[in-house]
């Protein structure tokens, strides 16, 4: 129910839902999912989420832990691109955000596989040493939401067949709220952050959201003199 997810007054969360459709392909004995966006309703979703983390950072005032929910003070904080298997914070955090907000919507893509990759929870649980860790503090909040929800931390690509999501009760629901309210103070936190708000646009949004979710779609030029522009301005 979209009155479970977080900012539920203020992002399209159900719109958002629905514009997500998928064709189910075989490939041998695996079973994959072929996904696919409307175009117009998932960019009207990317402005619904960066103009509240706007919003919401023009009146946020910092409280003395929030070094916990800071990312620019973490371990890799002045690394704001994503460069091969590492994926800066701005990325993992938009998507375990938008991954358990659809989760808590409760909907068919909780039964496919969209929301049962293991990438994203791993980065943001801190199991990977190849990618930018999440501060212990979130790191083992993610751990104690994503235990409740799949009932262990750890599983293999294959896994995603049988694996359940599980937010059969009040108490699961609310402690994964409490933890969405975390991460979006790090989103507000990363906007406040001079270079790293840049790529709180649509168009870097589009692209996380097509590299993570798999989504099947050709980009157009605009797009692709952006994401070029920007990785030049970050290297160089």
């Amino acid at each position: 129910m979209s009155v479970n997810c977080h900012n539920s007054g203020r992002i399209g969360w159900s719109n958002f839902a629905d514009s997500l459709t998928y064709k189910i392909k075989n490939e041998g004995e695996d079973i994959y999912y072929e996904w696919y966006i409307d175009e117009g309703k998932t960019k009207h979703f990317f402005r619904e989420i960066i103009n509240t983390v706007k919003e919401f950072s023009e009146t946020y005032k910092e409280k003395d832990d929030n070094d916990k929910l800071n990312p620019n003070t973490w371990e890799d904080g002045d690394c704001t691109i994503s460069i091969g298997p590492h994926v800066c914070y701005l990325e993992s955090l938009f998507m375990i955000y938008i991954q358990l907000n659809l989760i808590l919507l409760d909907t068919k893509l909780n039964k496919t596989h969209l929301l049962k990759g293991y990438h994203i929870y791993g980065i943001c649980m801190g199991e990977f040493c190849n990618s930018y860790r999440h501060d212990e503090y979130m790191a083992n909040e993610c751990v104690n939401v994503i235990k409740k929800i799949f009932g262990k931390t750890s599983w293999d690509y294959k896994e995603r067949d049988t694996i359940e999501i599980n937010i059969s009760s009040k108490e699961i629901v609310s402690e994964i709220r409490e933890y969405l309210k975390k991460v979006f103070i790090c989103l507000i936190n990363l906007y406040k952050n001079e270079e790293a708000n840049e790529d709180f646009h649509e168009i870097q949004c589009l692209n996380m959201m097509e590299h993570f979710f798999n989504i099947k779609r050709v980009r157009s030029e605009e797009e692709s003199d952006f994401l070029s522009n920007r990785v030049m301005e970050r290297v160089f």
